[in-house]
């Protein structure tokens, strides 16, 4: 009688979950928001600070607290610590807002001709070959990482107003700085008992230039709940859920790409891999699902891990050469269905994109299936103004309802 009970539960917690709208706790959340304050209010989250400490504690004792086993995963990195970069146009001087370069493969700097894109009036498919191998001009309004793949030796974001129309001008970007060695943490924990099957749910916890109360304490934040709510279905559950919470994924995924190297072995057992990032804002939902190599993985570059400074909030790193970077791959049509009708379900506008540059694209690069969720709206990242002020609750829990939502729905396909 007991066993056939315990079917029975079983039956009726599997029926509850083929549902697209899990019902949350009621306190998800105001507990969700309760951690962004926490985490927003160590700092500025960088590898070697106190708040880079302070951070990896509080994950930590969270999942050690329920009697979990919380796993800390220690990476060392090349670090380049620029002191100033300056850029010249025909030998004079300008103001830029970004630039996007690789300060190890040019040290010292980089000289080229400029090519101006206009994102609102150009084509990049049409102008992929003038961006090629020049040091590119464009706005923030650009696709970057599409950008990125066409090559160019550098990318500068200016004002729209600065946007010029005369390409071919003689190019200079000075450099000073020079490379340290660092290391940084991931902090994973499997839900339950590993099973044959295994979804994994991450989010980066470094910030950049600001408290990253949106980017991304509130990706951290709401894997935290959506924890304690598939705790209560471990046993139920048809496969494991392991959460997992990178550094540096600011400087160039490192943590993402330093556990996808390590846990390689891990790819059979893995349904995929689905990725929270700035989920605090009120904007349309993205779901980036075209990034992934599916049947096959991709060989690693080999050497040590590397990552670029922010100068006063003005660059971060780009390898224009790196063509294992963004394959296309449209997920499986199980999965695809399954996001789908949480989506629809969430009454709310989104829209699928691509390149988003986030954790997801380490694992898309190494053969596993990827999703990834955010909100796109008016919060401002990488910068003091990405506070918790600029946090919706309700976003909150709109993105684990949906990130539950999917997870469940793939029972039924």
């Amino acid at each position: 009688m007991r066993s056939i009970l315990s079917i029975i539960v079983i039956l009726l917690t599997f029926v509850s979950f083929g549902q697209t709208k899990p019902e949350l706790p009621g306190d998800f959340k105001e507990k969700a928001f309760a951690h962004v304050k926490d985490l927003a209010g160590f700092g500025i989250r960088n590898a070697g600070t106190k708040s880079e400490n302070q951070t990896i504690k509080y994950l930590f004792d969270y999942y050690k607290n329920p009697g979990l086993k919380p796993q800390i995963d220690t990476f060392n990195f090349d670090y380049f610590s620029a002191d100033d970069i300056s850029v010249f146009v025909n030998g004079e001087k300008i103001i830029y807002k970004t630039i996007y370069i690789d300060p190890y493969k040019n040290p010292k700097g980089i000289n080229g001709q400029s090519f101006y894109f206009n994102p609102n009036r150009q084509s990049l498919k049409q102008k992929a070959d003038s961006i090629r191998n020049n040091i590119v001009f464009t706005t923030e309004s650009a696709e970057i990482y599409r950008l990125a793949r066409q090559g160019p030796k550098a990318i500068i974001i200016v004002n729209d107003k600065e946007l010029k129309s005369s390409n071919g001008e003689q190019t200079e970007i000075r450099i000073k700085g020079q490379v340290e060695k660092k290391q940084s943490y991931t902090v994973s924990c499997s839900l339950g008992p590993r099973k044959e099957k295994e979804i994994l749910l991450g989010a980066h916890w470094d910030s950049f230039c600001g408290p990253g109360a949106d980017d991304n304490a509130s990706g951290v934040s709401v894997i935290m709940e959506l924890s304690r709510f598939f705790m209560n279905y471990k046993d139920s559950l048809p496969y494991s859920i392991k959460v997992i919470f990178f550094g540096c994924e600011e400087l160039g995924l490192l943590g993402s790409k330093a556990y996808t190297d390590k846990h390689l072995r891990d790819t059979a057992s893995t349904m995929f891999y689905f990725n929270l990032d700035c989920v605090g804002d009120t904007g349309a939902i993205i779901a980036d699902v075209i990034t992934g190599l599916k049947g096959k993985c991709l060989v690693a570059r080999g050497g040590p891990l590397k990552a670029a400074r922010d100068f006063i909030n003005t660059w971060s790193l780009l390898d224009p050469g790196n063509d294992d970077l963004l394959y296309e791959s449209e997920i499986p049509a199980w999965l695809d269905t399954a996001l789908v009708e949480t989506l629809n379900s969430a009454r709310h506008n989104f829209r699928k994109v691509r390149y988003c540059g986030s954790d997801h694209d380490s694992f898309a690069n190494k053969g596993f299936i990827t999703l990834h969720l955010g909100f796109d709206g008016n919060n401002e990242q990488h910068c003091p103004a990405d506070n918790v002020k600029q946090v919706n609750k309700n976003s909150l829990e709109l993105a684990g309802k949906i990130a539950a939502g999917v997870i469940l729905n793939t029972m039924k396909h």
